[in-house]
């Protein structure tokens, strides 16, 4: 009810953006590719149409997102493609029972994807986050400031708002451990049907996150070896309910880039985009507090109208913040193309 209530109708963000371009992409187009999102290219197809981005931020209003890939000349989401398949068949629905074109009515399908990708995950999670509270706790005092510090402490509520990964497997993890809590417990023979219902937590989370994914696996893998006599069963049942989604997940990377490993680590599919859309030059000797990097030119991008900056220097692994008032507006500098 809280998602419903608090839910945006507009992508708010490039991470946003991105993930509701490949899910219009794949169910108005049946197809990966973005070139014709009205979220990379805000004012779609026809010119002055409706805007699906936060009218308070003029970058993603104008520039739409950038968290994007090349492929053979072609743009693609750097987001894991199986939640687009799944939030794509979800639209689908909607579209069957009179929904309206996105292009047209963009603030309807935000609203849907920010609640099935944003809300639902976090009304799931913290259903998990609760009944684990209630395990661990020895009264009920300290149960619901468990809860509390677990569901509300963090980010979870701020990424309820948006459709996005971090919540849906923020999710997916709560439930695993919950699961792994339970069967750990007592020492009771583990039921099969609930390693099944892990292995698809564990399953649901690598394919939503591949920086989180495979460590997860192997960290999950560990606890199985911790009781040797049952070690064939807790694999099989983690096995049935994960492999499903491990082998969509890379089989959807191969199908859209040709290779197995993570397409947004991938060089080679690096948005020139970005680059043609957000440089600046600045020489060394400006009077601007830059760090990172000793190099003639410097990269400067504005995530907001105002507030938090990141600046990059060129072959600087790391990325430098600065809130506003340490690093200039970008609109002081001429030539800044924003």
């Amino acid at each position: 009810m809280l998602g419903v209530f608090l839910g945006h109708p507009f992508a708010g963000s490039w991470n946003d953006g991105s993930r509701l371009a490949s899910v219009e992409s794949v169910a108005e187009r049946g197809t990966f590719v973005l070139d014709d999102s009205l979220f990379v290219f805000p004012y779609g197809p026809k010119a002055g149409g409706p805007n699906p981005y936060d009218p308070k931020s003029e970058v993603l209003a104008k520039r739409g997102t950038l968290d994007l890939m090349q492929i053979d000349g072609h743009f693609y989401s750097d987001k894991s493609p199986l939640p687009t398949l799944v939030l794509a068949w979800s639209w689908k629905i909607f579209r069957g029972l009179g929904a309206p074109d996105p292009q047209n009515n963009p603030s309807f399908f935000c609203r849907v994807m920010n609640f099935l990708a944003g809300a639902l995950p976090f009304a799931l999670g913290a259903a998990a986050v609760w009944i684990l509270a209630w395990r661990l706790a020895s009264n009920p005092k300290q149960a619901i400031w468990l809860f509390i510090a677990g569901v509300f402490s963090g980010l979870p509520l701020a990424y309820s708002r948006f459709a996005n990964n971090h919540i849906v497997v923020w999710a997916a993890v709560a439930w695993l451990f919950l699961f792994l809590d339970g069967l750990s417990r007592n020492g009771r023979k583990p039921c099969f049907f609930n390693l099944v219902f892990a292995g698809t937590c564990l399953g649901v989370a690598y394919a939503t996150d591949s920086g989180i994914g495979p460590g997860l696996l192997i960290a999950t893998l560990v606890w199985t070896v911790q009781n040797p006599k049952e070690i064939l069963q807790r694999w099989g049942g983690l096995s049935l309910g994960a492999i499903p989604f491990v082998v969509g997940h890379h089989s959807l990377g191969y199908l859209i880039a040709g290779t197995f490993g993570p397409m947004n680590a991938n060089p080679a599919f690096s948005n020139g985009r970005v680059a043609h859309s957000i440089r600046i030059a600045l020489p060394v000797d400006s009077n601007i507090p830059i760090w990172g990097s000793s190099s003639s030119t410097r990269e400067i991008c504005c995530l907001e109208k105002r507030g938090l900056y990141f600046t990059r220097g060129w072959g600087c692994l790391d990325y430098w913040f600065s809130f506003d008032g340490l690093i200039p507006h970008p609109k002081a500098f001429p030539g800044v193309c924003l």
